[in-house]
């Protein structure tokens, strides 16, 4: 059941915005459900990633596109990495993996809006993989 309401959230936009998180994670009761928050809150950043890629990777030049896609297996590396040491300092501990999960909303927040100003660039943010 929770699977079809996430679905359901993220089909009409509803967890899209740090204030849906944050109230989440204000009536949670424990640890777990925070968790449950933030993970709630990765699947849809991480959906919202993968919209933005496919829509950039059909507006890049053909010539840019194995660029493109190589840029992006180096930043998925680049964040798991950057999460696993940020959250290590609590390794054995509760809070190892709220951190870690947070590192990786927060990177796929940020990595998803980059690919959405390519997918949908305003004149003043083109750049030259764009097709014109």
């Amino acid at each position: 059941m929770r699977r079809v309401w996430l679905y359901l959230m993220i089909s009409v936009g509803v967890w899209a915005s740090d204030a849906s998180m944050q109230m989440c994670i204000d009536n949670a009761k424990d640890a777990s459900q925070m968790r449950e928050c933030i993970s709630d809150e990765y699947t849809y950043q991480d959906y919202l990633l993968n919209k933005y890629y496919k829509i950039a990777m059909k507006r890049i030049f053909k010539e840019a596109k194995e660029k493109f896609k190589k840029t992006q297996r180096a930043w998925i590396k680049y964040r798991d990495a950057k999460c696993d040491f940020e959250s290590y300092e609590s390794y054995g501990g509760t809070m190892m993996i709220t951190l870690y999960l947070d590192c990786m909303v927060e990177m796929t927040k940020q990595r998803a809006e980059e690919l959405r100003d390519i997918a949908y660039p305003n004149t003043s943010q083109s750049t030259n993989h764009q097709r014109r």
